[in-house]
């Protein structure tokens, strides 16, 4: 997996979990800085002592993984354990973030949460949750807007980002725009017009919760402008 898919995953698993589109991007651009680029679940901190001794409690100054995990970082750890899985697991570090999020950093992730703009949330990740030595938050701001430019070319898409001649198509279905598009047509050609709640409670019961809400989002006001 290279570097543009291990974003893909983090952003798409992050969204599948029940974050925004704009909570991902802050979380992924954070991700991008941590990791210099390479969304890397296995990326230790450079520059520090015996990494025989990395997991020791005592010692400071070894980031780990895609947050890079320091006094935390035992904490992944034991989490992959005990799942049956290693720490540089990339699923079991969305996890074990989804987890902290929600437990043990969920006051500091509230005040992220309350922050609207996202290149002003990305920042707050990074104060809250990250907590480094040296934020550099013009570079969070940086890799905070690309990853708004992308999701832009990309239309919404809940691939977040992915070009579209590589975007695959979920068990032979298009996407979740044109899906709907072609039926509004196809009525108004055979018919005249129009019922467009049957439209989408066709595609309720065909796609999942997590598309829907991203169907809504993209089309719905749309078509009542």
């Amino acid at each position: 997996m290279n570097a543009e898919q291990r974003r893909i995953k983090i952003m798409s698993e992050l969204m599948r979990k029940g974050y925004t589109e704009e909570e991902a991007i802050a979380i992924v651009a954070n991700v991008d800085i941590e990791t210099g680029g390479t969304y890397d679940p296995s990326t230790k901190q450079r520059g520090v002592g015996n990494p025989e001794d990395w997991w020791k409690e005592t010692n400071s100054g070894r980031g780990t993984g895609i947050i890079q995990w320091d006094d935390r970082r035992n904490n992944l750890k034991k989490f992959a354990e005990e799942k049956g899985k290693s720490w540089d697991d990339l699923q079991t570090q969305i996890d074990f973030l989804d987890h902290e999020l929600k437990t043990s950093e969920k006051y500091g992730w509230n005040k992220v949460q309350k922050i609207e703009d996202v290149v002003d949330k990305t920042k707050a990740f990074t104060k809250y949750i990250e907590r480094p030595g040296k934020p550099h938050y013009d570079k969070r701001e940086k890799a905070a807007q690309k990853l708004i430019d992308a999701n832009i070319k990309a239309k919404g898409s809940y691939y977040a980002g992915l070009p579209k001649e590589e975007k695959k198509e979920e068990e032979g279905s298009v996407a979740p725009q044109n899906s709907i598009l072609e039926k509004v047509k196809k009525q108004l050609t055979q018919e005249g017009e129009v019922d467009l709640e049957k439209v989408l409670q066709d595609e309720r019961q065909r796609r999942n919760p997590f598309e829907m809400r991203l169907i809504n989002k993209m089309n719905v006001r749309g078509f009542n402008d």
